[in-house]
């Protein structure tokens, strides 16, 4: 039996609005394991595919070096050992940031990689994200929370223990550290202020009272939350 891999249909949506950032990282689980960027220098001329320009530092040991190599060469020194430092470039590949969409991962098929993107108004039907632990779920997020932040869109990040929130902090870019509000409600030295029954418009009083009623129930239990308390919440 022969088997052909078909072409994608003509007619499907390419993104266009491409950022000037890209996404790359590491694969698994897959025929051919190893760094995202090694793995698309040979897609580069995908349209999905970008590329960027980075300074990595190497450290070398002194002893390789000659008197006279060690002329205007920077030398550091770690762990008791002198090292000359030198700054290289190196070209990564990656898949681009569209503003028009979302990477959500790519797919492995017979040592073939394809980029899986969501259309920007595909995600307002919301999506549910579930699996057991270590498989990825906070690395998903993080990097779609990554490409809202690259492409100037707003998001908010809810982390009930903290570790992706502050990793997160380290891909925001200059240009926007101003829109950044950390909230950590078990910072005791630095708290905030947060009014449960604020509203905007008196429409919504009773859907923020009977919410934060029974946000108490949950935390308490009705036997200590019970229907007086309830009344003084309300009223």
């Amino acid at each position: 039996m022969q088997y052909k891999i078909l072409p994608p249909p003509e007619n499907l949506p390419i993104l266009k609005e491409a950022n000037t950032q890209i996404i790359t990282g590491q694969i698994a689980e897959s025929y051919r394991g190893g760094k995202l960027s090694d793995i698309l220098e040979e897609y580069k001329t995908n349209w999905a595919v970008g590329s960027k320009t980075i300074e990595e530092e190497q450290l070398e040991p002194v002893i390789k070096f000659t008197a006279k190599q060690l002329e205007g060469k920077e030398i550091v020194e770690k762990d008791g050992k002198k090292f000359v430092k030198t700054i290289i470039e190196k070209k990564v590949y990656g898949y681009k940031v569209f503003k028009d969409g979302v990477l959500l991962g790519a797919n492995i098929y017979r040592n073939n990689y394809s980029p899986v993107y969501m259309k920007k108004n595909d995600r307002t039907r919301h999506h549910y994200c579930v699996g057991k632990s270590g498989t990825g779920k906070s690395v998903f997020l993080q990097t779609l929370a990554r490409q809202d932040i690259w492409n100037g869109d707003g998001m908010c990040l809810i982390d009930p223990h903290g570790d992706l929130a502050e990793d997160m902090l380290a891909y925001v870019p200059k240009e926007r550290a101003k829109d950044v509000i950390y909230f950590d409600a078990g910072n005791e030295d630095r708290p905030m202020g947060l009014n449960m029954y604020e509203i905007n418009v008196l429409d919504e009083a009773d859907r923020v009272v009977n919410d934060a009623t029974e946000i108490f129930i949950k935390m308490f239990g009705p036997e200590i939350f019970g229907p007086r308390i309830q009344e003084y919440f309300k009223y």
